[in-house]
This record gives structure tokens, C-alpha cells and sequence, in this order.
């Protein structure tokens, strides 16, 4: 969570003061619809589990984090923005679906950005491997260093390749600091 910095986060239509720890905290529940509206990311940890950084503009729909033993899978809903994710130890053998209006993805231990931009969709994976699926189609296999596009209204196919350098570095700053502290 920032303690620095100036905004707001909307969750479920009420607006909290960014730097008003107790008060956001208490309203991030699992299905919480939350909005970013600062000059600095956020972020939210599931110790052990699960760390999501939402950057200033983001509109997310917050997974429930997965059980330890039942209840394995979650689902978040990404609108528009960016969401970083970086899964911990705890996570293993767990599930996350991440839908956005262009694509699902699907997570079993990495860390990637989910972009949703007015173009469409594009996943970077930094670690691991994910599934995305757009529309209809054939899912598409992401390998670690690299991206896919899929285009807003999914006429083209998913394009595959090197990832955005500029998420190289947040997506690593995320999971060494986050990581740390889950693990």
C-alpha cells in the first residue's frame, strides 16, 4: 500500500484517500471494484499468496485470493489500465483467471502485466507462462520474455513477441520487493 503520494482509491463507488491505509484496506475485499485515481501505483498483498500493483487510471475487479487447500482458482476482471501480478510460494497448484474486454488469461505461477488499452489487450510475462484466450479463439501460450496483443473487438489474430521493455524493470522491482515480503 502507499504511504506517500496523493489520490484517491474508489472501491465500490467510495472514494478513500490514498493514504488512508486502514480505511482502503479495510474496503479491498475479494469481487471489490476499485479504481486508482493517484500519482502513485498501489499495492495489494495476500501474504504468501498472491501481490497485484494497479497503476494510476486502473479500474480492476479484485480476485479472491486461493484457498489454502479448496477454492484454488480465482477470477479478477481487469476494465482498463494496468495490473501487475506476481504469485508466491503459497500459490502453487492454484488457478487465476484475469478477463479483460478483449481476452481471458490464465495464471499458474508467474509474474506478468495485464494492459487493457482502447487497441485491446497485451500480456507480458515476465517468469512463467500464461494462457491467453481471446474471444473465441484458440488459446495462445506466453512464454516468459515475451508479449501477446490481441486487438480491441479480437478481427485479428493474437500477436506474439518480445515483451515492452518498460514493464521489464516494474515487473521485476515487483517481485523482488513483494516477493519478500510474501515469502
Amino acid at each position: 500500500m502507499p504511504n506517500a503520494g496523493s489520490g484517491q482509491v474508489v472501491v465500490n463507488g467510495v472514494s478513500v484517500p490514498v493514504r488512508d491505509y486502514h480505511q482502503v484496506t479495510r474496503r479491498l475485499i475479494p469481487g471489490a471494484r476499485v479504481r486508482l485515481e493517484s500519482d502513485q501505483d498501489l499495492d495489494i498483498l495476500s501474504s504468501g499468496v498472491l501481490a497485484l500493483q494497479l497503476t494510476p487510471g486502473t479500474e480492476v475487479v479484485l480476485p479472491a485470493a486461493p484457498g489454502r487447500w479448496l477454492g484454488r482458482d480465482g477470477t479478477a476482471r481487469v476494465d482498463r489500465g494496468l495490473l501487475r501480478v506476481t504469485t508466491g510460494l503459497r500459490f502453487d497448484g492454484a488457478h487465476l483467471a484475469i478477463t479483460t474486454p478483449d481476452a481471458t488469461v490464465r495464471l499458474t505461477g508467474t509474474t506478468v502485466a495485464v494492459i487493457a488499452e482502447p487497441a485491446g489487450t497485451c500480456v507480458c510475462v515476465l517468469e512463467g507462462t500464461a494462457d491467453v484466450k481471446a474471444g473465441r479463439g484458440e488459446v495462445v501460450h506466453v512464454p516468459a520474455g515475451t508479449q501477446c496483443d490481441i486487438a480491441r473487438g479480437g478481427r485479428k489474430a493474437p500477436q506474439a513477441g518480445e515483451m515492452r521493455e518498460i514493464e521489464r524493470p516494474k515487473l521485476q522491482d515487483l517481485r523482488d520487493r513483494l516477493q519478500a515480503v510474501m515469502n
